[in-house]
């Protein structure tokens, strides 16, 4: 073997062994870091970046966190905190499902002077859109608020200082008493293909015909096109 072809060789494996090196290096950033929880439900999805690990996390504790008045919490709430009504799946029983403190009562009405005002509820209620409901924005709708600062902190204010309870108000012909829904780990629900979900339906409808549900179709608010829907009120 002559010297040049001993140093064009030896050359190739100091490459090879360079790349390896580095590959192995972006490896470890990449993987070292994974959570336990990954790709689990309440946990990130895979693939995500350290930084967006870092992200997903700091997004759980703000989550988590019960906040005060101090940090705007209020003047009427239901819960200090995301997770006491929308759940840690993690947890059995605290899915928001379970306890009755999560329920919530959404009211609204038609919008008034609307065509679908004039007409009897129960000939329209069925084909209602968001363009046909007053979500009452203005009163604090369309859920029911039941706690206020002064109430559940009244060390932090003077005696003669109190806010009412929320109320339904007297025109809202409709009302709908619901459970929380779990919010948290939703992201992989909402990550599935629309087209998994129709071939599961239809795979469903083949194998057992008794039990298959059929996938609903619902507007996307931030695309504004259909997509297959994933999630509903109990």
């Amino acid at each position: 073997m002559t010297f040049k072809t001993f140093f064009k060789y030896r050359f190739v494996v100091y490459v090879l062994a360079i790349g390896f090196a580095a590959y192995a290096v972006v490896w470890l950033l990449n993987n070292a870091t994974r959570p336990a929880d990954e790709g689990n439900f309440g946990g990130p999805i895979l693939g995500l970046t350290p930084e967006q690990n870092r992200k997903f996390f700091l997004a759980k504790t703000f989550f988590e966190k019960k906040f005060t008045p101090q940090e705007g919490l209020g003047p009427l709430f239901n819960e200090r905190s995301c997770a006491a009504c929308h759940g840690d799946p993690d947890e059995v029983g605290g899915e928001g499902r379970d306890l009755s403190s999560t329920s919530i009562m959404n009211f609204a009405r038609r919008v008034p002077n609307s065509e679908v005002a004039k007409k009897p509820l129960k000939e329209v209620i069925a084909t209602l859109g968001k363009r046909d409901v007053d979500f009452f924005l203005t009163q604090g709708g369309p859920s029911l608020q039941r706690r206020s600062v002064t109430t559940e902190f009244p060390d932090l204010y003077p005696s003669e200082v109190q806010i009412d309870f929320e109320q339904i108000p007297i025109d809202a012909e409709l009302q709908s008493n619901r459970h929380a829904q779990i919010i948290w780990g939703a992201g992989l629900i909402d990550n599935i293909a629309d087209g998994d979900i129709i071939n599961n339906a239809l795979k469903e409808v083949q194998e057992h015909p008794d039990l298959a549900g059929r996938p609903i179709s619902a507007i996307d608010r931030f695309t504004e096109l259909p997509r297959a829907s994933r999630f509903g009120w109990k």
